[in-house]
């Protein structure tokens, strides 16, 4: 009995572990099987596998790389920055306290616009000194052209007249002394004497100034309140004119020579993916950076819907006229991620190499290549967009 029991439990477990074998026999044929995988997710990072039925699919072509004479144009990363010649950090040059601000962030203003008042004891002094100064000069004219007329008439004495021309001299003097501290302030003739656009009544005697604005622009930054004491230190607000962006880039110093004068320029950003602005290059840089052996580039770009931003990162086209023999690829092959150029280098038929370059001169569809690269190697071309989606699944998949 006992006997018979062991055999019973004997063939069960082998009958047990003949199932088990047999489902992994079909999972493993069903994996093979399958055609709707198109990527061996058992290659290194840096490679891609793909069947030859999806490499058919998705039209992928495979160039060889050759040496050509090429020349075209040199792409560069710049950064977009405010134009400096456009730009105002406005405040005051008479200490007081804030009255009224006019603006608020984002606000278009004019030249010569209101920005904020102010109100303190020394502008008063200010403006009370100016309207001595005038009122002596106004007193010492009209003393000395009574002394001409008498003169004249050989009524006076050229005594008086001495006395009275070096009394407006004197005068005049120190009424311009007064007028250069006035508009010095900020403030004009007109707002002093009373005949202003913001004067009215006897307003025009006291203590308050209007801070204007030196350029039509937006106002970018604000750092004042009602009732906020401001000294000259402080800066009340910023004016930013977007018409025209500078685009700070590096050039690599095998591309300067290339360059003819300072050409007009194309750039394009990640904001507005197809379209091309344009521009000119005003200043080519006087040092090599020993480290990247790159020279400073800036352009200025124009922009009159204000649709590019200061801090925008962009791509300048710079046209060059050196022709010269490099290594080159389709301009198709090339693959950007986080601010690296990269191609996929067949290794064989179905893997590719995921590998970083250096871009070089662009010409029409074609871009030279300076590092990464050898002669005889074969890149993706056509279809490169879709080996990066698969090795972004992959780099996807390793992080889960």
């Amino acid at each position: 009995m006992r006997t018979g029991i062991l055999r019973v439990a004997a063939l069960g477990l082998l009958f047990l572990a003949g199932c088990s074998s047999d489902k992994q026999g079909g999972a493993e044929q069903g994996e093979a099987a399958n055609p709707g995988e198109a990527v061996e997710h058992s290659a290194p990072a840096d490679r891609v596998v793909l069947k030859p039925a999806s490499i058919r699919e998705i039209g992928l072509e495979v160039v060889e790389v050759r040496e050509s004479i090429i020349a075209g144009s040199v792409t560069a990363p710049a950064v977009l920055t405010a134009n400096q010649d456009l730009e105002a950090l406005v405040g005051t040059l008479v200490p007081g306290r804030v009255s009224r601000v006019f603006v608020r962030l984002g606000d278009h203003v004019r030249k010569g616009g209101p920005l904020m008042e102010i109100e303190g004891l020394e502008i008063g002094e200010i403006k009370a000194r100016y309207i001595q100064a005038k009122a002596q000069l106004d007193f010492a004219a009209a003393t000395l052209e009574r002394q001409k007329t008498l003169a004249g008439e050989n009524i006076g004495s050229r005594k008086s007249l001495q006395e009275a021309q070096a009394a407006y001299d004197q005068a005049l003097a120190g009424f311009q002394a007064e007028d250069r501290r006035i508009h010095s302030a900020g403030l004009s003739d007109a707002e002093v004497l009373g005949s202003g656009e913001n004067s009215a009544g006897t307003d025009h005697t006291a203590g308050t100034l209007v801070i204007r604005s030196p350029i039509d622009g937006t106002i970018v930054e604000r750092n004042v309140v009602i009732g906020q004491p401001i000294d000259e230190a402080a800066t009340a607000f910023r004016v930013l004119n977007n018409a025209v962006l500078w685009a700070d880039g590096h050039l690599f110093e095998k591309d300067i020579a290339g360059l003819a004068g300072k050409p007009e320029v194309t750039l394009t950003t990640t904001a507005y993916p197809g379209e091309r602005f344009t521009g000119r290059i005003t200043y080519i840089g006087a040092i090599v950076d020993p480290q990247t052996r790159s020279v400073q580039i800036r352009a200025e770009i124009r922009n009159p819907e204000l649709r590019l931003k200061s801090g925008m990162f962009a791509e300048m086209t710079i046209p060059v006229h050196t022709a010269q023999k490099g290594l080159v690829v389709p301009a198709e092959s090339l693959v950007r991620e986080q601010g690296a150029t990269f191609l996929f280098v067949a290794r064989d038929d179905t893997t590719f190499e995921l590998r970083q370059v250096e871009p070089g001169i662009t010409s029409g569809e074609a871009v030279e290549i300076h590092h990464g690269l050898r002669a005889g190697e074969r890149v993706a071309g056509k279809g490169s967009f879709y080996l990066k989606s698969e090795w972004k699944k992959g780099e996807f998949a390793e992080e889960e």
